[in-house]
């Protein structure tokens, strides 16, 4: 006897539109990740910097009992959240935007050698990321067709990503343990 059960769970299967388009995203889905890894990133550095310019601001206020925020610092502040925000939704003007940011970070890096080694050598390796062909083709117009073609196809930001900003908020926590002390 086949007998209609109200609580059966749905029989049908979810179609893709165009198989073509869902090859081309799957393919490319690694990519994806770790593009959204790198927003998250950003999104992260951007928030230290608001903590930094916070705890700057309170000792200013303290020693001199002023504290302003030039339009650079909340510039400086602004872009990485903005342009780390819409990296995670691989937006293309966010993927020029962050170029031309790593390039100028690198200059800056560059004019405060050799103290500022480590930072150029950081934002060289994932202006080259950023300029791969795999990316440029995530970003291509054609390939945001792609993603639109293909709305149940979801990635999240690969899990390195996660691990990274916990080791960095453990050794910022230690450090300012340890300079309480």
């Amino acid at each position: 006897m086949d007998e209609l059960n109200p609580y059966a769970a749905p029989r049908s299967q979810v179609l893709e539109d165009d198989p073509d388009a869902a090859r081309i995203r799957r393919e490319n889905l690694p990519t994806e990740s770790h593009l959204k890894a790198v927003g998250v990133l950003i999104v992260f550095a951007g928030v230290l910097n608001v903590a930094a310019q916070v705890m700057m601001g309170r000792i200013l206020s303290d020693v001199f009992g002023v504290f302003r925020l030039s339009a650079f610092k909340v510039a400086a502040t602004a872009l990485p959240l903005l342009f780390g925000g819409a990296l995670c939704f691989l937006k293309p003007w966010a993927w020029r935007g962050t170029c031309l940011g790593l390039a100028f970070l690198i200059l800056v890096g560059l004019a405060r050698f050799p103290r500022g080694m480590a930072d150029v050598i950081i934002h060289a390796a994932v202006l080259r990321y950023l300029l791969s062909a795999k990316t440029r083709r995530v970003f291509s117009a054609d390939y945001q067709d792609v993603i639109r073609l293909t709305p149940l196809m979801r990635t999240r930001p690969a899990r390195w990503v996660y691990m990274l900003m916990g080791v960095t908020v453990v050794l910022l926590a230690t450090a300012y343990g340890v300079i309480r002390r």
